[in-house]
């Protein structure tokens, strides 16, 4: 939505099905996976296969009884409700031409960075003038092959420069997207209670982990915690209280 808002919308281009996602384009904060939060229209022909609900009567077009829902899919039927505060607040606030503006901005700033990085990247999925929306995927698959590099290390390296770990393999596996309205070396990210040991035992300096640019003496983002086995966590998951 970031590349529709006041230019174009789903209904406009003929879009049967829209789940209009909140993260990110209307406010909602995208980190830690959620929370994922947006409503599901359809046009009139698919309403009365929308999903149903056994206690709350959801109201929606067509009645019940002429409705063939494929039954319930949340055990909330109108999700997690008390989100939408916010992105109505924001939409209020910003108004019509408001968000025509900001995300007018959003498709500038992510053609100018895919025009920065094109000598150094493939941009995937391209318009026919050459021109991406308002994100961009870069593939690395080449940096994987020469270097041995996977995304999810370039994406660590970034939380070291403020920058919030961009979406990798979405679409394509070895490929980062960036998004620039929203947002190197095996190890990273570096949290604070690395840096401050009594031992270092890296081939490079604490200075160097922890401020890579200078701009960063100004404004740091400390992570949390260092490098995890993302493959085992998925495949052994534990709760902590």
């Amino acid at each position: 939505m970031n590349a529709q808002v006041g230019l174009t919308s789903p209904r406009w281009i003929g879009v049967d099905v829209c789940h209009l996602n909140l993260q990110k384009t209307f406010c909602i904060p995208h980190g830690g996976s959620g929370p994922e939060m947006g409503p599901i229209g359809v046009k009139k022909h698919l309403a009365p296969y929308l999903p149903s609900h056994p206690v709350v009567a959801t109201r929606g077009i067509p009645t019940l009884e002429q409705s063939k829902p494929l039954g319930t899919v949340s055990a909330a039927p109108w999700g997690s409700t008390l989100i939408f505060p916010i992105s109505y607040t924001y939409i209020a606030m910003m108004g019509s031409q408001g968000l025509t503006d900001a995300y007018s901005i959003a498709i500038l700033n992510a053609n100018y960075m895919a025009k920065c990085l094109e000598n150094h990247y493939p941009i995937l999925f391209r318009g026919v003038s050459g021109t991406v929306a308002h994100e961009f995927i870069v593939d690395l698959r080449p940096l994987k092959t020469r270097a041995g590099i996977e995304p999810e290390d370039v994406a660590k390296r970034l939380i070291d420069y403020r920058f919030y770990g961009l979406t990798m393999s979405c679409s394509i596996p070895g490929t980062l997207m960036i998004e620039p309205t929203e947002s190197e070396s095996k190890g990273a990210p570096h949290p604070p209670q690395l840096l401050m040991a009594d031992k270092w035992t890296k081939p490079y300096s604490r200075e160097y982990v922890a401020y890579p640019a200078p701009w960063l003496h100004a404004a740091k983002f400390w992570p949390t915690t260092c490098r995890v086995d993302n493959v085992y966590g998925d495949r052994n998951p534990s709760a902590t209280t």
